[in-house]
Parts: structure tokens; C-alpha cells; sequence
């Protein structure tokens, strides 16, 4: 096998955040469905699990309602390591601003387009702090200027 055709085995990466960016990135996608799903079809000690896969309407506090403060967790221990690796690579403060701000732009319209309103044309209907994504891009913009 050539130099070449090998797999790097780490990319420069903190391999730990990745992996519990997958682990949050599963149960975000839907891994609750799996468990419910096997409860249905097998039961027994699952059945248990199944109400931690539920949000609590403002009594408690089940494994789903972390998932959310997991990945604003995740995106914040991130930042400083991307800081670094940008400033490594020659960018400038004006630039780490410009990239921030852009990527928070994106998050905010994504948002607006996912869970806002914001295709439907009408003001009446625009719903500003609805979505996840724009509770992301205030989280990043702010953790971001304060990380600088």
C-alpha cells in the first residue's frame, strides 16, 4: 500500500469533541426513534428508557432536553481550537470577525427559513426567536467575540 492510500488516523483534530459531537449529532437526527422502537418491538428494561426520549413540559428534566445544551456546549469548547488554527493559518482578527459573523448570519437565516416564518412573506407570520438554529448563531457570534 503507498503512502498515499493510507487513512490518516488523526486529522489535527481533538478527537474527543468529535465524538461527542457525533454522539449529541445521533440523538439530534432522531436516535430517540431507535429506542422507542426497539421498546415497541422488544420491551422489557427499555420501556423504562422510553419517557427520558420526551421533553418535560416545565416539571423536570429528561436526557432529551440536554441534547440542545450538549451541542451549545460542543460549539462553544470548539471555538478556541478553531481560533488557534486560524491564527496559525495567518487570519486575521478582521477576518476571525468577518468568518463569525458570516457563519451566525447563516445559522440566523437558516433558522428563520427552518422555523421563522421567513418564506411565508408575512411579517404577522415571522416568528424571531423560534428556531434552535438562531439560539446557535447568537451562542457562536457571542462566545466567538468573547473568545477574542
Amino acid at each position: 500500500m503507498e503512502k498515499s492510500d493510507k487513512i490518516p488516523i488523526h486529522s489535527g483534530r481533538l478527537m474527543s469533541i468529535d465524538a461527542l459531537r457525533g454522539f449529541d449529532m445521533f440523538w439530534i437526527i432522531g436516535g430517540s426513534n431507535i429506542i422507542i422502537g426497539l421498546d415497541k418491538g422488544l420491551g422489557g428494561f427499555l420501556h423504562a428508557l422510553v419517557p427520558q426520549f420526551e421533553h418535560v413540559p416545565w416539571e423536570g428534566l429528561h436526557f432529551y432536553d440536554l441534547i440542545w445544551p450538549l451541542f451549545m456546549f460542543i460549539v462553544g469548547v470548539s471555538i478556541p481550537f478553531s481560533v488557534k488554527k486560524r491564527k496559525a493559518e495567518g487570519a486575521t482578527r478582521r477576518s476571525l470577525y468577518f468568518h463569525a459573523l458570516r457563519r451566525a448570519v447563516i445559522l440566523f437565516i437558516l433558522g428563520m427559513v427552518l422555523q421563522g416564518g421567513l418564506l411565508n412573506w408575512d411579517i404577522n407570520k415571522l416568528h424571531p426567536c423560534y428556531s434552535v438554529l438562531l439560539g446557535i448563531a447568537a451562542g457562536y457570534l457571542i462566545a466567538f467575540i468573547v473568545t477574542i
